[in-house]
């Protein structure tokens, strides 16, 4: 009874041993790599983006004749912060303005976007090994992608303000939340993929890209319906910002994001670098 108990103890910590040699291994490959520096550059252009970025949106959503206060109370269920609500609500007043005021926001918001997609196109670009072009087409091509992200999230917010009536009205909320972490998935799943191959300068395979793409979809979905959880719990760790506190949480979010977008596109590189590899042994082979 002595030794099987022994024996017993020996093949656990064997086990145990075995996975932390795992979680090591599959943390120094995919997340120690990752520029956190990078990720805070991103997190920075986005939260000065954000306001005039919300004016390009709001100005998108109005062409389709869509009233400013059914906009504000939907965007209200479903932000994942109670502190961005009330920058929600400022945004939405400041809309009200001339039409030079809206060119000069809209034309600066785009700037700013465009220099953290910019960032972003660089680096995805040297992570998968593939030649750079010039600064100034770089440059324009991030210009044209920031656009294109804010027109594809305008048509994103329509969608969803015809679709959340139904599964408000007609499902229990287990399954109202779960339908809603779907369409999450999805959104996030389709958006980055048009935002990686918009950025890379070599089409790159999707059988290459999907792992990542699954990978940041599924987290940024959790981050996204579980942040705003984590701000109540910790609300007095950010009571000291006073009213830079929406501000502070939201940085935060924009931070753990682009880690995970990061870690993603870390992902889909090593598969990448992977399938050459042996395309490469195959070839000296035969």
């Amino acid at each position: 009874m002595f030794e099987i108990k022994i024996s017993e103890t020996t093949n656990n910590n064997v086990w145990w041993s075995y996975k932390m040699k795992k979680i090591i291994a599959l943390y120094k490959r995919y997340i120690a790599p990752i520029p956190l520096d990078k990720c805070a550059a991103l997190s920075y252009y986005s939260l000065l983006a954000l306001l005039p970025g919300l004016y390009i949106l709001f100005y998108c959503v109005q062409l389709f004749h869509i009233s400013l206060p059914g906009l504000q109370n939907f965007l209200n269920q479903i932000l994942p912060l109670s502190s961005v609500k009330q920058i929600i609500d400022f945004a939405i007043k400041q809309t009200q303005t001339s039409k030079i005021t809206a060119i000069v926001v809209i034309i600066s918001s785009l700037v700013i976007l465009s220099q953290g997609v910019y960032v972003f196109i660089k680096y995805i670009n040297n992570l998968f090994s593939i030649q750079e072009t010039s600064f100034l087409q770089l440059r324009i091509r991030a210009f044209f992608i920031a656009l294109f992200l804010v027109m594809t999230l305008a048509f994103l917010l329509i969608a969803l303000m015809f679709i959340f009536p139904i599964l408000t009205n007609q499902l229990p909320i287990f399954i109202y939340y779960f339908i809603l972490f779907l369409i999450y998935v999805l959104i996030h799943f389709i958006l980055v993929l048009l935002l990686i191959k918009f950025c890379l300068l070599k089409n790159i395979p999707f059988s290459i890209l999907w792992k990542g793409l699954l990978f940041f979809s599924i987290t940024a979905s959790l981050l996204y319906l579980l942040f705003s959880p984590f701000i109540r719990i910790f609300a007095n760790n950010y009571a000291s910002y006073g009213p830079l506190a929406g501000f502070a949480s939201i940085l935060i979010f924009f931070y753990v994001y682009f880690v995970l977008l990061f870690i993603a596109v870390n992902i889909s590189a090593i598969e990448y670098h992977l399938k050459r590899t042996d395309v490469k042994l195959k070839l000296t082979i035969s």
